[in-house]
């Protein structure tokens, strides 16, 4: 460490620039007095540079307005509204300093780790499946139609950017519609509908998608949850189902945490509230899909087709009536060559075009009568106060209430104080007998003192 410190300053400085991100930047700063007097001169210069590994210069100003509608106090009208006016109204006009504080970089790389991987994840995806990938006779993937194991395209960078864009705009609208109570007439509504035809229909492109995300896990609990067995709670089919619009307004750190879930017990982290008639999922009016049904069809359709708009705009594929059907494979996303190339552009060329499989078609067409029967058992199970997995051949994982109370009782600490404090708490709540005040005055002298008995 005493080589390190010697070190000039500038040699601190470079070794500060490359930290491959913001957490690692902190840590190396806070490692030893050499870097942290080094990184205090340049903080903003260091840390720019750092977090525009991540997150494109392109694509800073969206993050920043994301980041600053995630901060916005609850219940405060003014703030809401002022943000709505300005920050929202104006960000493609107002110049941003794109200079980064560590704080800020740290919170904003937190959230472009959930735009990266949906941008990442949604982007392949697609481009693995029709129309981009034809499914081949002699392989069959259930989910693609095609076999992974060949080469599939990649996303172009200024493809990336515009997942990116949308998915930060998503959040936005996410952070907005938490705080927004639905009496004030959601304030922010009137910035929705004035955003440009590409931008909305990207928005509708992500709703379909990221639906398509929340459905598996959200119907796991449907199908074999016992309280949502007795509750009756819907499957969602499609992608206006007020309760796929509860969880995607919880934004993209829920639906991350929601996507890398493989058992029920995830799952029911995430999604459960509790086993109580209270606790059942309420579905959500007035989030994207709502709104983007109640924008102006003028201002959300347009009678012309890609092939007659300029050239600058092919790339935009603005929203036309027709392509509208072709959200499945994010139409909207893709580059005008990519486009070309596909067929997209002319209207004989587009109609060719294979769709992709819904993946929510196997769960409209799940037997009403066997659902049914399901909730049945369940609402048995749920009265006699079980909770819970249950499946229709395997009922071991259901959780009944004497079990409930000696897995509390395993799972409490004999002592959990992490301050002073704590351990006061932890004290006053042994049950020890009091001690007479004069014996107890004996004992803390070393020794016992035998008292004759009062008279009287």
């Amino acid at each position: 460490m005493a080589g390190i410190q010697s070190l000039p300053v500038e040699i601190h400085q470079h070794i500060l620039s490359l930290s491959p991100d913001p957490p690692s930047l902190r840590s190396l700063a806070l490692s030893c007095s050499a870097f942290f007097k080094a990184f205090a001169v340049t903080e903003k210069a260091t840390t720019t540079s750092v977090l525009s590994h991540h997150i494109h210069p392109q694509v800073q100003r969206d993050a920043i307005v994301a980041l600053a509608a995630s901060r916005l106090p609850a219940r405060d009208p003014f703030a809401l509204s002022t943000f709505v006016t300005v920050t929202l109204a104006w960000k493609d006009i107002i110049s941003f300093p794109l200079e980064w504080s560590l704080v800020d970089a740290l919170s904003a790389y937190k959230l472009y780790t959930h735009v990266s991987y949906f941008s990442q994840v949604l982007s392949r995806q697609l481009l693995g499946r029709p129309p981009f990938q034809i499914p081949d006779s002699k392989h069959d993937d259930s989910v693609a139609g095609i076999d992974t194991e060949r080469s599939l395209p990649t996303p172009s960078t200024a493809e990336l950017h515009r997942f990116e864009r949308s998915l930060y705009l998503f959040e936005i609208c996410s952070s907005l519609y938490r705080l927004s109570p639905l009496e004030d007439g959601r304030s922010w509504e009137s910035w929705f509908t004035q955003l440009p035809k590409f931008q909305l229909e990207q928005l509708s492109c992500l709703n379909h998608l990221l639906t398509h995300f929340v459905a598996p896990a959200f119907n796991d609990l449907v199908q074999h949850d016992v309280s949502w067995g007795y509750f009756g709670v819907s499957l969602i089919t499609d992608e206006s189902s007020p309760l796929a619009q509860r969880v995607l307004s919880r934004g993209l750190e829920t639906l991350h945490a929601l996507a890398q879930t493989e058992t029920y017990d995830e799952r029911h982290r995430i999604l459960h509230r509790g086993d109580n008639r209270e606790d059942e999922p309420v579905g959500a009016s007035g989030f994207l899909y709502d709104l983007l049904e109640w924008t102006p069809e003028a201002t959300l359709v347009t009678n012309l087709l890609v092939s007659r708009l300029p050239s600058d705009k092919n790339s935009q594929a603005l929203s036309t009536l027709e392509l509208r059907s072709y959200q499945g494979w994010g139409y909207v996303f893709w580059d005008e060559a990519r486009l070309e190339k596909l067929g997209a552009l002319t209207h004989d060329g587009l109609v060719k075009l294979k769709a992709p499989a819904d993946p929510l078609e196997a769960f409209r067409e799940l037997e009403n009568s066997q659902l049914q029967a399901s909730r049945a058992r369940r609402s048995e199970v749920w009265h006699q106060g079980g909770s819970g997995r249950w499946d229709q051949d395997d009922e071991s994982k259901i959780v009944w209430p004497e079990k409930k109370k000696k897995s509390a009782q395993r799972k409490h600490p004999l002592m959990t104080a992490r301050s002073v404090q704590g351990a006061k708490d932890f004290l006053r709540s042994l049950k020890i007998p009091d001690m007479p005040a004069r014996k107890a005055e004996s004992h803390s002298h070393g020794r016992w003192r035998v008292y004759p008995p009062r008279k009287g």
